[in-house]
């Protein structure tokens, strides 16, 4: 059994039951006489591995990213002995792969089935103004951190380059952003956590072409 499904599988069903769910993959892949597993993984295999990612393994990981789940998550799977990357560099990486693959509307979809797009525009209206709610096109407030602020300005930028008006920070300062909101650290705001990621996304198209 291939090591990417082993980690997926974890990532799935953590949720539902992290521990049991890792040690039955581990077992399972020990059973099926696989080795790269636990603690011989190397600490960037989850990054390395994103462009095999299933379509839900994917969107999974990202709304652990997007509503600042993923660095409690990451902790308990660490606890289990496996090696784990940097949360800002794996929910980077994931959203990178979510553009790659034209993605953006699909976790809009899970929050507003009916209207992702004006989902999506109430989240990045309300993160341009620095708010820490929005109210949702039903009318409801929600919270909104800086991490789901940084998918927003990832799909924002993706779907309209350019058009934010963005601070010079250097490769060195978006990572800094975007290290802390990934962390959870309560300075950074909701609106950093938007241009990091319109920042990220507007590198990525940078060194790609």
């Amino acid at each position: 059994m291939p090591a990417i499904f082993i980690f997926e599988g974890v990532i799935l069903l953590l949720h539902v039951c992290l521990r049991h769910a890792l040690r039955m993959m581990i077992f399972i892949a020990a059973t099926a006489g696989n080795t790269a597993i636990a603690g011989a993984l190397p600490k960037d295999f989850a990054i390395q591995t994103i462009p095999n990612r299933s379509e839900n393994g994917l969107n999974t990981e990202r709304i652990l990213c997007a509503f600042g789940d993923m660095k409690q998550t990451m902790a308990k799977v660490a606890a289990e002995g496996v090696n784990v990357p940097d949360v800002a560099d794996l929910c980077q990486a994931v959203m990178a792969e979510t553009i790659k693959r034209g993605k953006q509307a699909t976790l809009y979809g899970r929050m507003q089935p009916d209207d992702p797009a004006g989902e999506f525009r109430q989240v990045a209206h309300a993160a341009t103004a620095n708010q820490s709610q929005y109210v949702n096109v039903e009318g409801i407030r929600k919270e909104l951190n800086c991490t789901l602020a940084y998918d927003a300005g990832r799909v924002y930028e993706s779907f309209q380059p350019n058009a934010l008006a963005l601070p010079n920070w250097s490769d060195d300062q978006v990572k800094d952003v975007r290290t802390r909101c990934f962390e959870l650290s309560d300075d950074v705001s909701v609106v950093d956590g938007l241009r990091a990621g319109a920042l990220d996304q507007r590198r990525t198209v940078q060194l790609t072409n």
